[in-house]
């Protein structure tokens, strides 16, 4: 399709598209003008993308930052319009209209007659304190069904369900280069909007937050549970390390061990000077023993004597008790060696006083006699004494040796219970520290949402914008109008234009015929016209250009054929033959149209007989095919000869056989200057490919109201193969405003 023909398609049809962008303009404005009234309230959200990411042009990767801003936002629209948030917001709406404020209600219930809502009012109450519990722990899912049931019925009825509640709601950028968001909802009522885009951003923030700081609530919960098992771990090792040192006397162990050891190196010392003792007191014994006996016989009963007193053998008592009293306190306590000493000394006293008297009593005086029994008791005594001290001793070793046994196997318990409490004490110092750490987290962490400005309650409307919308409107009806031309024109296969004619048959056009009414149409007076009626001064004008050319063909004779039938090839004969009859040219009409004889039907019987005619059917055996025929009257014209037929379904090859039509057509050119015959419909019939043999030149005639279909192509094919015996296409009823 060229643009030319298109344009002028639509300047043909100006007034549809005009008409059809008046109409969708005054309904666009109609229809805009009964909606109701719109109120919008908006909130400013701040993301803190930018500030917590923002982008560093120093950076190697700016475009890396640039889109993982662009992702952190969309993420955050993607937050704010989850299902979590805009349920709270349906519940926060429901239970406002239904409990909170009841009798000031923002919506009322739609009832829908198709599906009515079927649930009691108890049913209702119930939900509504779920609701209300859902709302106060930011809880935004039912599960239960038959609840959730409940809800989206109730919702769906009042308008607050999810897809509705978002179909009104929009979340966007302020700004492409900010973080800033904008929350805006629109209703019919200010209080509404505003209402619901302030709780809205509550929910969000609320949300987010605890969204935010769930991690570090986590991890306090984690390490406070952490830390109190740890504690009762701790508790429980010091309990055990302190009953293990309290059921064994070990208070402090490594100084008692210490201790131990020290006891025993002093005992070991006192023993070895004991036993030194004791051997000199037996050497002291036998030597006093020996000068004794120098003496007399008494001397050692003297000196079992002595020792067997009780004053002796008290003091002696005193002593060992003293001496076992003073190893076991590890020959530290100053009080008992001094007793000890003074005890020794007085032990020393008795025996000498009761030396002396065991010789005074024998009536001596030899003063060396007493001092030797003296020495023997005090070297007697001093080997019981060291004996039993000596005892003593190793019963004290024996003790320690073995309590440091005891304290060796305890102190490898002690120590392994000391590591595991350090290394309890340890862990539990760094678990305290992550809880101190998350607890410090959870109470500093940052928001990054943040209400910058809150809803206000709108003062008026939105604006309609019924002017601009019914402007779009009449201008996409235009443009719908437009396009539906123009895919029309782009499909239509029908020759309305010569130029559509040309494209699609690729045929020569000899000539155009304008569409005429044919009811009124005077052909007798169409050439002498006053000019008046411009569609036939066009019809006249080409048919003086087809006989223009027809008269310069050099041709006489001419076969008139269609692809389809009721194309106007007999109008156009007819029109042909009364153009050539006002140049005073002979012409003759032959219906060769057996299969629809149109020509002969209209044709009426001759104002005179026409022997001539009647002579050459006769002599070439067509008398039986043929008759002469006149119109007269029709268009009123007069006196054009036809040579009619009695109609045959037969071919004309089959008509004509055993006949010379050649001849006949030979001799009838010397009476006339022109023959024209028709043919029927190509597409129906082969009649066409047997007549043209019999023609000088083959016109082909076609309606402007027809379309090309897939049997004109055959039909087409054979037409532009006749070569130059085709003179050209005559395009028919061709509308004045198609021809140029």
């Amino acid at each position: 399709m060229d643009l030319q023909f298109f344009i002028k398609v639509l300047l043909r049809r100006k007034w549809l598209i005009l008409a059809s962008m008046i109409i969708a303009a005054i309904a666009a404005f109609v229809l805009v003008g009964m909606q109701d009234r719109e109120y919008k309230a908006n909130a400013i959200l701040s993301t803190g993308i930018m500030g917590a990411q923002g982008l560093n042009v120093d950076r190697e990767i700016p475009f890396f930052q640039q889109f993982q801003i662009e992702m952190s936002v969309n993420n955050m629209i993607e937050f704010i319009n989850s299902r979590q948030n805009v349920n709270l917001l349906s519940y926060k709406l429901l239970l406002h209209d239904l409990k909170e404020n009841k009798n000031e209600p923002f919506r009322q219930m739609k009832i829908d007659e198709e599906e009515p809502f079927e649930y009691t009012e108890n049913d209702v109450l119930a939900l509504l304190d779920v609701l209300e519990v859902k709302v106060d722990s930011l809880h935004p899912y039912l599960n239960d069904p038959v609840l959730e049931s409940i809800y989206k019925d109730l919702a769906k009825a009042y308008e607050y369900d999810h897809e509705s509640l978002l179909e009104n709601m929009e979340i966007g950028r302020r700004t492409q280069d900010s973080d800033l968001l904008n929350v805006e909802f629109v209703s019919e009522k200010p209080d509404l909007c505003t209402y619901v885009v302030n709780n809205f951003c509550n929910i969000l923030l609320e949300n987010h937050r605890n969204l935010r700081q769930k991690k570090d609530k986590d991890l306090v919960e984690f390490y406070t549970i952490l830390t109190e098992s740890k504690e009762r771990e701790l508790e429980n090792k010091e309990r055990q390390l302190n009953s293990f040192r309290g059921g064994r006397g070990l208070v402090d162990l490594g100084g008692q061990k210490e201790s131990n050891i020290t006891q025993i190196k002093e005992l070991e010392l006192n023993l070895e000077d004991y036993l030194q003792r004791k051997v000199a007191a037996e050497k002291n014994i036998k030597d006093l023993s020996k000068y004794l006996g120098n003496y007399g016989s008494e001397g050692e009963d003297d000196s079992a004597k002595i020792l067997s007193s009780k004053s002796i053998n008290e003091i002696s008592d005193r002593i060992k008790k003293l001496n076992e009293a003073y190893i076991e306190s590890g020959n530290k306590d100053e009080k008992i060696r001094i007793a000890i000493e003074a005890n020794q000394a007085q032990l020393e006293r008795q025996i000498q006083l009761h030396a002396k008297a065991r010789k005074g009593s024998e009536n001596t005086t030899d003063a060396s006699g007493d001092n030797i029994l003296s020495k023997k008791v005090e070297a007697e005594m001093e080997l019981n004494l060291s004996t039993e001290a000596i005892k003593s001793i190793q019963n004290e070793l024996a003790r320690l040796r073995g309590k440091s046994q005891v304290y060796i196997s305890s102190d490898a318990i002690a120590d392994q219970l000391r590591r595991d409490l350090e290394v309890i004490k340890g862990e539990y110092i760094n678990i305290k520290s992550e809880l101190n750490k998350a607890t410090i987290n959870l109470k500093n962490v940052a928001d990054q949402l943040n209400l910058l400005e809150s809803a206000q309650l709108p003062d008026e409307p939105e604006p309609s914008g019924k002017a601009i919308i019914s402007a779009f409107a009449g201008i996409v009806a235009a443009v719908l109008a437009t396009l539906i031309i123009f895919i029309l024109a782009y499909f239509d296969t029908s020759l309305s234009t010569p130029s559509q004619f040309e494209k699609f048959t690729e045929l020569n056009l000899l000539g155009k015929m304008t569409k005429v009414k044919t009811k009124d149409l005077d052909l007798a007076h169409l050439y002498n016209s006053n000019g008046k009626v411009k569609t036939l001064d066009v019809f006249r004008e080409s048919m003086r250009n087809m006989r223009y050319l027809i008269e310069n063909s050099g041709a006489s004779t001419f076969l008139f054929t269609s692809t389809k039938a009721d194309e106007g090839k007999t109008f156009t004969l007819i029109n042909l033959a009364q153009s050539f009859k006002i140049k005073n040219k002979k012409v003759l009409l032959i219906d060769t149209n057996f299969k629809k004889n149109t020509l002969t039907q209209i044709a009426g019987e001759p104002a005179q007989a026409k022997l001539d005619l009647q002579k050459l059917i006769v002599e070439h055996n067509l008398a039986d095919i043929f008759g002469i025929k006149e119109l007269n009257g029709l268009f009123n014209i007069s006196d054009i000869e036809v040579i009619a037929n009695s109609g045959n379904y037969l071919s004309p090859a089959e008509i004509f056989a055993g006949k010379d039509f050649h001849t006949f057509l030979d001799k009838l050119t010397l009476h006339y200057d022109y023959i024209f015959f028709e043919a029927p419909a190509m597409n129906n019939y082969s009649d066409t490919k047997e007549l043209v043999g019999y023609a000088e030149k083959v016109i082909a005639v076609f309606s402007a109201d027809s379309d090309l279909n897939p049997a004109d192509k055959e039909s087409l094919n054979f037409i532009r193969n006749l070569g130059n015996k085709f003179m050209g296409a005559i395009l028919n009823k061709v509308e004045l405003k198609n021809l140029n």
